[in-house]
């Protein structure tokens, strides 16, 4: 656990509410990476970390402080929230895709004249080759990369 963080969980347990406003400080950055990287849009990222941090106060309670690393204990509401977040949308998508059609499936009508850099390509041959990987993998991957979880 990092230095402080059994303090503020402490603290908030107690009633210091306010002590809250430190753990996500400290956290929200590497959070907000994590739910990015696995969630597409970065203001439903924004939300979903939003939902990450209300889920750990509402869950303090319940926090094995002897037994839990704490940092893992948020990235894992994350990872449960990012999983909730694209079971929404998939349902979403199927709506729309019924009342609309699979409009990815229709060809592109804007022409492209721009080519991308290099970086750019090697990003997305990247994030394609990620999400290639069964979920499990990719999961150890985003958390080891994104989120500096120790394997």
């Amino acid at each position: 656990m990092q230095s402080g963080d059994l303090e503020a969980v402490e603290a908030v347990l107690n009633g210091d509410v306010d002590a809250f406003a430190g753990i996500v400080a400290r956290y929200q950055d590497d959070l907000h990476r994590y739910v990015r990287s696995r969630v597409s849009d970065f203001h439903e990222a924004q939300d979903v970390t939003a939902r990450v941090f209300e889920e750990a106060f509402r869950s303090l309670p319940s926090f094995r402080r002897e037994r839990t690393n704490f940092k893992g204990w948020l990235f894992g509401i994350a990872g449960n929230l990012c999983i909730d977040w694209r079971r929404d949308r998939r349902n979403r998508n199927s709506s729309l895709i019924k009342l609309f059609g699979d409009l990815d499936s229709q060809p592109d009508s804007v022409a492209k004249n721009e080519a991308k850099p290099a970086e750019d390509d090697r990003r997305d041959d990247v994030r394609r080759a990620v999400a290639r990987l069964p979920e499990k993998y990719r999961e150890v991957l985003l958390l080891w990369g994104v989120s500096g979880l120790s394997l």
